[in-house]
């Protein structure tokens, strides 16, 4: 068991072991990742629904309806694709725009785009991109992910760690609001 700094202020002991809880429940969803229908599956499960929470029956059926709406179908000529390293300058781009030029943009070694909040960066997908899904990356990962990330950062010495890389709990919350940046532009 670690011992949870913050001495003498309640507040900040509080803020530590959240974020020691949050931290063991994930290492308890990697260490079982996979498993199913396992006794390890319903660890994951159990870890899960404590750290992300369980969506209401009204979620749940507001994201059936969504998933089972037709696809949009383009008509006409389809748009060229964006490269990865396209969209990584106009990621780059937007990011300078926005005076946030010490964030690096690079093209990463999946197909899955994220925020590595702590070498400041952006890895972007190693494949091809619509303009509208270049579009969903910026709102997303840098409106979405980055902005609060720097945002955090930008508290202080003592505060910027903590609120940089997020507090027990902030993933659910910072998802749901990088998704809705994503429905915004």
């Amino acid at each position: 068991s670690l011992s949870v700094p913050g001495g003498e202020n309640p507040h900040l002991s509080r803020i530590f072991e959240e974020t020691l809880r949050s931290l063991e429940l994930q290492v308890e969803i990697i260490r079982n990742r996979g498993a199913f229908q396992s006794p390890e599956g319903e660890r994951v499960r159990r870890a899960s629904a404590s750290l992300y929470g369980v969506p209401s029956a009204e979620c749940e059926n507001y994201a059936a309806q969504i998933l089972s709406r037709p696809r949009e179908s383009s008509s006409g000529q389809e748009p060229k694709p964006i490269s990865s390293w396209q969209a990584c300058q106009i990621l780059r781009e937007y990011l300078e725009f926005e005076g946030l030029s010490s964030w690096r943009v690079e093209v990463g070694r999946s197909a899955r785009s994220y925020v590595d909040l702590s070498k400041q960066r952006l890895l972007v997908g190693d494949r091809s991109y619509s303009e509208k899904y270049v579009q969903r990356l910026l709102n997303h990962e840098i409106r979405g992910h980055i902005f609060r990330g720097a945002n955090g950062l930008n508290q202080g010495p003592v505060l910027g760690p903590l609120f940089g890389h997020g507090l027990a709990g902030y993933t659910a919350t910072e998802e749901g609001l990088a998704m809705h940046a994503e429905s915004l532009g």
